[in-house]
């Protein structure tokens, strides 16, 4: 079995412990780990007996050695990460949620080294070269410009070497701020619409595909057959590289 790439950002999290409330934490202990949608697909492949390599740029530094320290923990081929001297590690916060209250996430990634990193810093013939699959998400579209234009150019560069490419669309409306003079959706869709044309694989909810596809569906509308077949035929139609 060939080799699945993940692509994307990793960041440090921060949580409270036992499901308790920022408020109720801060100031005090905070439990830190690393994550992010990408690196969390790599490492459920790796766990499940799978060869995975995850790709990013992230800043040279001890904070850096500590993360890929676990990355390798988890069985990961980071041999094609980019360290760049530029930049941060990205930091995010979760709020468990608990019983009727839903989590929250606070994120702090402007400025990060993945943000900053154009696609021509990535050693793409390198990175594809014993890989059968490739795996990415919109939230790596969502982080800035540079690292949308990195993403859809990841996405092109496994097509043309004859590789499965997957993309969980993932819309995170507090990200997509990258262009102000569109709203976040809007940008999204923009977006999506030059990722999807090299997409084997989309996953996502229906609100993230029905927002992909460009169909109106009402926020309240249940998740029946009906809906969701009309939304999967729209995005086949406009997207015909889709399996």
């Amino acid at each position: 079995m060939k080799n699945v790439v993940c692509f994307g950002e990793v960041m440090a999290r921060f949580s409270p412990p036992d499901r308790l409330r920022f408020r109720q934490a801060m100031p005090g202990y905070m439990e830190v780990t690393f994550a992010g949608a990408e690196v969390n697909a790599a490492v459920a492949i790796a766990a499940l007996g799978g060869e995975a390599g995850f790709v990013t740029a992230l800043p040279n530094s001890e904070i850096t050695d500590c993360c890929l320290a676990a990355l390798r923990a988890a069985r990961l081929d980071v041999s094609k990460i980019k360290l760049l001297e530029e930049g941060r590690l990205g930091i995010y916060f979760v709020e468990t949620g608990a019983n009727q209250r839903a989590g929250n996430v606070v994120y702090d990634r402007e400025g990060t080294t993945f943000s900053q990193t154009a696609a021509a810093e990535y050693a793409w013939e390198e990175i594809f070269a014993d890989a059968g699959w490739f795996h990415t998400t919109g939230i790596s579209a969502g982080v800035s410009q540079l690292a949308a234009e990195a993403t859809v150019q990841a996405v092109r560069e496994a097509r043309a070497r004859g590789l499965t490419v997957s993309c969980d669309l993932n819309f995170r409306r507090k990200l997509w701020r990258w262009d102000r003079s569109m709203a976040p959706e809007a940008l999204a869709r923009v977006t999506f619409d030059r990722l999807l044309s090299s997409v084997d694989l989309v996953i996502g909810g229906l609100g993230d595909v029905a927002l992909a596809a460009g169909v109106e569906i009402s926020p309240d509308a249940p998740s029946d057959p009906a809906t969701a077949l009309r939304v999967a035929r729209a995005m086949v139609a406009g997207h015909p590289g889709i399996q």
